[in-house]
């Protein structure tokens, strides 16, 4: 399920909206970072191509989430340095092909 040009992909999830949309997120060692992508398939497993979920990144990713519903999917992570877990989260509504996307951070 992950494309083609896909690097050490690890912790995977995935989640189907109401109309059949596959959403699936995972994490990738791109160089020294670590990444969280995400991929989109139509209910008829067609896909839109992979997508970096952020482009304001923390050094270290864990624990990757996705949940979709009404072409909008909501992305989570942590990053467990700094004295407890920081987490993520961001949302992108997806009316394929066209992406939009906010991220939020919350601190524990």
């Amino acid at each position: 399920m992950f494309s083609a040009d896909s690097d050490y992909p690890m912790t995977p999830d995935i989640d189907v909206d109401e109309v059949g949309h596959v959403i699936t997120t995972w994490i990738e060692t791109e160089a020294i970072d670590r990444q969280l992508f995400y991929q989109i398939f139509n209910n008829n497993f067609a896909s839109v191509g992979k997508h970096s979920v952020t482009f304001t990144l923390p050094e270290f990713m864990i624990s990757p989430s996705v949940a979709a519903r009404n072409l909008t999917a909501w992305f989570g992570w942590v990053d467990p340095r700094s004295n407890g877990l920081n987490v993520y989260a961001t949302k992108i509504d997806y009316i394929l092909p066209i992406f939009w996307s906010t991220t939020r951070h919350f601190s524990r």
